[in-house]
């Protein structure tokens, strides 16, 4: 049991000097006390400065990023970006937590589908709140933005009281009252014919972000509410486990196509062939230009696909010599002369006949000359375009 006892009762009573001992019998002075308070309040001073200055530059450096009103990076990609730091992040308090307590039931980051099957509503929900932070951009500047944030500490207000049934002061009610008022009023454009600076479109992205920003920060509450004991860093780093498994699908279905459709520029790399363990080799649709290197056949790529670049000069006789090579496509190019007798299994004499190719598409070239004679060297072609 804690007590407190006063000393040295011969000193000076205007000056008080109490001892107060712990439940281990080492004396704590007010003098202390007063020290750890100073150094809590520095904490918090310093956290609560660096969380101004990280959310006030969030919209200038995402605006600062654009190049002519378009994002020369992927967003979704970026999102994952700092899920990911987010997590890394979480994982190193968890580590210095195990290190100071050990591991318990309270920090251990194993659980139950029943404890982790909450998590991916908030995360979808902020998921789709922060790809629209990047996209309002079109209607607001920074300056606006930040006014418009502001929405979300009134959605975040109401829906407290709605979900969580915490009742709010008058003062609050009065201070939600003069954020709805100042975010009106800052957008009021008498410049103009239309009554508000933003745009219809910019107003509804703003109110959306702000109830999914709202929405995601209660139920996120509500859960660490419902477990009170367990580790903070713990349900962090699973919420951001669930961020960043629906931003990997975010960057699979937004970013699949400029991904898949890209516009590679340049010559293929000479030492393209040194990659011995590629197993499919897929340049299609690109702004690739050049001959096609020699040392690409070392390769030993059951698949080649060449198809709608812009690559010139003769295709090389050493693709011939593919060892695994079952499908070459070199549709639409600039190739020309003649197909190469290798490639065709023509030449006894050649090292290798090629008999595993069974789909040989050469359309919309400049190939002339004839097609190589005895094409049933190719035991196993099914199709051969040119």
């Amino acid at each position: 049991m804690e007590y407190r006892k006063i000393k040295d009762q011969d000193k000076d009573p205007d000056v008080v000097e109490d001892d107060i001992e712990g439940t281990h019998g080492k004396p704590i002075s007010s003098v202390s006390l007063i020290n750890v308070d100073r150094s809590k309040w520095k904490v918090k001073s310093i956290v609560t400065t660096a969380l101004t200055i990280l959310t006030s530059s969030q919209a200038i450096l995402i605006v600062w990023s654009k190049r002519a009103g378009k994002y020369d990076y992927s967003v979704t990609t970026a999102n994952f970006s700092v899920e990911a730091l987010k997590c890394a992040l979480s994982l190193a308090a968890l580590a210095r937590s195990w290190s100071e307590e050990g591991v318990n039931d309270n920090n251990k980051l194993s659980t139950t589908w029943d404890e982790v099957m909450v998590y991916p509503i908030p995360a979808a929900l902020y998921l789709v709140k922060n790809l629209l932070q990047y996209y309002i951009f079109a209607y607001v500047d920074a300056p606006g933005y930040q006014i418009l944030k502001n929405l979300n500490i009134i959605s975040t207000g109401v829906l407290y009281r709605i979900i969580l049934k915490k009742k709010l002061s008058k003062i609050q009610w009065a201070a939600f009252i003069l954020l709805c008022a100042g975010c009106t009023t800052a957008q009021l454009d008498t410049r103009s014919d239309h009554v508000l600076q933003t745009p219809f479109q910019g107003w509804m992205m703003a109110i959306v972000m702000a109830l999914l920003s709202g929405f995601a920060g209660v139920y996120t509450e509500a859960i660490i509410k419902k477990r009170p004991s367990r580790n903070i860093n713990v349900q962090n780093f699973w919420l951001y486990v669930f961020g960043m498994a629906f931003n990997a699908i975010a960057i699979f279905i937004q970013d699949f196509d400029a991904v898949a459709n890209n516009s590679l520029t340049g010559n293929i790399p000479q030492n393209m062939g040194n990659c011995t363990d590629f197993q499919v080799l897929d340049l299609f649709y690109n702004l690739l230009a050049g001959e096609i290197p020699f040392n690409i056949g070392f390769l030993q790529v059951a698949t080649l696909s060449l198809e709608e670049s812009r690559l010139t000069v003769k295709v090389p006789a050493v693709i011939g010599l593919m060892q695994a090579l079952a499908v070459l496509n070199l549709i639409c190019n600039l190739l020309s002369g003649a197909i190469p007798a290798i490639l065709c299994g023509c030449f006894q004499s050649e090292l290798r006949k090629q008999t595993d190719l069974f789909d040989l598409n050469a359309a919309n070239n400049n190939l002339e000359g004839p097609i190589p004679h005895n094409p049933s060297s190719y035991t196993n072609l099914c199709a051969a375009t040119s």
